[in-house]
């Protein structure tokens, strides 16, 4: 009985560790930070076109996180595609 009490806390703990530590302002990537940096704000939030299209009127956001999104898609898994970054790099190489 006592192994199992121990179980169901550590795993407890491991799953809050883990929430707590995915997403948010301390873990974005450098390539979002470019991008609201230089004013697409919220784009987590925003759809693929409107991301598309603010990429469109800013060829020189456009053409600073080119190259460094296709370097980050060489070494992304699939879930890569689902984040933020991911969501922006495959609106940037369109």
């Amino acid at each position: 009985m006592y192994k199992y009490v121990v179980a169901i806390l550590l795993l407890c703990c491991v799953s809050i560790v883990g929430c707590k530590t995915r997403g948010g302002a301390a873990t974005q990537s450098q390539i979002v930070q470019q991008a609201e940096n230089a004013g697409l704000s919220n784009i987590d939030k925003r759809s693929n076109s409107e991301i598309a299209q603010w990429l469109t009127k800013h060829p020189d956001v456009l053409a600073k996180i080119g190259p460094e999104c296709s370097e980050a898609m060489k070494v992304a898994d699939r879930a890569w595609a689902n984040t933020t970054e991911g969501r922006l790099c495959e609106n940037s190489l369109r």
